[in-house]
């Protein structure tokens, strides 16, 4: 199947290759799955330089947090898992994990974050409060969210243009599946999904 036109001379091929370390796509499947994004050779450069980068100072650690409550105000809380009613309750600065992180050579940050799990958490499958978030944080201090429930794949310059796109695999529910690529200095975001019903 091909995405959309990105820069309006490609379109670049989605396929699946098998992964072996299960951290993407897995369900009802043996095997898992993460995407392949077929492009020319030399498309394949990362220009901004996107590298694993977990670590953050106790501004911008504070800076993310403080995103993350204004999509999270309160944590659901029950008595026993999976059984109303569900207790809005207040949580500490420390409860919010950085899931995964990473870091551009110009200093832009992505990165996904969550509430760690307790044993009075609800557990319902679409609980918002339980979501793995993620931001963009520029080097200027903007935040912008880029969604949830997702994990990185991969950058590279699919389109040629010399910046860096960013490649996500999205589960979202019990029912959607698929990626979304973010481009033009990722303001914007190119979806491919799927639905099991």
């Amino acid at each position: 199947m091909y995405a959309q036109d990105i820069a309006g001379d490609i379109a670049p091929q989605l396929k699946v290759v098998a992964d072996r370390k299960k951290f993407f796509y897995a369900n009802w499947r043996v095997a898992t799955f993460r995407p392949l994004l077929a492009v020319s050779s030399v498309n394949v450069k990362d220009p901004d330089g996107w590298r694993h980068d977990n670590e953050m100072t106790a501004a911008q650690r504070h800076l993310v947090i403080r995103e993350f409550r204004k999509l999270v105000p309160r944590r659901h809380q029950c008595d026993q898992p999976e059984t109303p009613p569900a207790r809005n309750v207040a949580y500490r600065d420390d409860d919010v994990v950085i899931t995964d992180a990473y870091r551009s050579a110009d200093g832009r940050r992505v990165v996904g974050q969550t509430l760690n799990a307790t044993r009075l958490d609800c557990n319902f499958f679409d609980d918002e409060t339980q979501y793995d978030y993620w931001l963009l944080l520029n080097p200027d201090g903007s935040v912008r969210l880029l969604g949830h429930n997702m994990a990185l794949v991969g950058a590279a310059d699919v389109d040629g243009d010399g910046q860096s796109e960013l490649v996500f695999h999205v589960a979202q529910g019990d029912d959607f599946d698929g990626y979304t690529l973010f481009y033009d200095h990722l303001a914007k975001q190119l979806e491919m999904g799927w639905t099991f019903h």
